[in-house]
């Protein structure tokens, strides 16, 4: 596993999105929740807003009319070949697909996938693959469980997963499974998903570029990161001082992300007094290992 490591990050794409893009996925009951959540958020945060929800087949859809009532957004629904712009608002038109290329949205066909359509699972990948750590999925109120796998896929490219509260969802059973899965970050109500947008949009990991060796930071934020991967090793055994810089950097700031810290002294710091977000970066990092090598398997 020590010598894998290693070559890991020749996987990881370089590009770096020019901003953030949300994904938002949502069924029943996701219309209202998300509504709350877009009327407390700021029209200037910029970030670019792509709205996925279940919609009949042969509806119509209301929504930029319902939507433009609570915010000052340009909202719209997408075309084909749409190019995603910061401080926008987009809305899936009813009976397709949506996906996500170099930041241009492409409308499919809708299918199928054991007798579900999963249309959000099908968004959040390609936002994933095309926005890199400039991803975030938040999941509202909905039924079944599409959703899950595309949060996954953000987490593992090292963007922000949410997942509205059970409590707060007209319909839990949606957010509850990728809660149960693992895979989400923050579980939060709508309007405090807004907040917590807000405070991520300075974070360093929407910033830091991916190709950052560890050689250009400071002195103490090096000794602090070479802590961090000292007190990895220890924790699973695997030689971190072996692991390509940039990559496992990316992983940490993650990490940081939704602790809300914003320097790797610091981190450093409280990972030794906080075992339980040790074990958490530790199987972040390695889950990503195991799900690239699994990847790698089948090609």
């Amino acid at each position: 596993m020590g010598e894998d490591l290693k070559g890991l990050a020749l996987s990881d794409a370089s590009r770096e999105a020019p901003f953030p893009i949300v994904g938002i996925g949502a069924s029943a009951g996701g219309l209202e929740a998300f509504t709350h959540l877009l009327s407390h958020l700021s029209p200037t945060t910029g970030m670019a807003y792509v709205f996925v929800q279940h919609l009949d087949p042969m509806h119509h859809s209301m929504l930029p009319d319902l939507l433009a009532r609570v915010t000052t957004m340009p909202v719209c629904v997408v075309q084909d070949l749409m190019r995603v712009e910061a401080d926008q608002v987009y809305v899936i038109p009813p009976n397709v697909d949506l996906t996500l290329e170099q930041g241009t949205l492409h409308l499919l066909p809708r299918t199928q996938h054991g007798g579900q359509h999963l249309t959000i699972d099908r968004f959040f990948r390609s936002l994933a693959a095309d926005q890199k750590r400039q991803a975030i999925g938040v999941l509202l109120s909905g039924m079944a469980t599409d959703g899950t796998e595309g949060l996954q896929a953000i987490q593992a490219q090292g963007g922000i997963t949410f997942a509205q509260s059970v409590e707060s969802a007209a319909y839990p059973q949606m957010p509850q499974h990728a809660i149960s899965s693992h895979c989400v970050d923050r579980i939060l109500p709508p309007e405090q998903i807004a907040l917590a947008l807000l405070a991520d949009l300075g974070h360093p990991s929407f910033k830091t570029p991916f190709s950052q060796e560890s050689e250009s930071l400071l002195a103490d934020e090096q000794q602090a990161f070479t802590t961090i991967r000292l007190l990895l090793s220890a924790a699973t055994g695997v030689d971190f001082l072996a692991y390509r810089a940039a990559t496992l950097q990316r992983r940490i700031l993650r990490r940081m992300a939704v602790v809300h810290m914003n320097q790797f002294l610091a981190y450093a710091t409280y990972l030794k007094d906080h075992p339980a977000e040790t074990e958490a970066l530790s199987q972040e990092v390695l889950i990503h290992v195991t799900r690239f090598f699994s990847r790698s398997t089948r090609l």
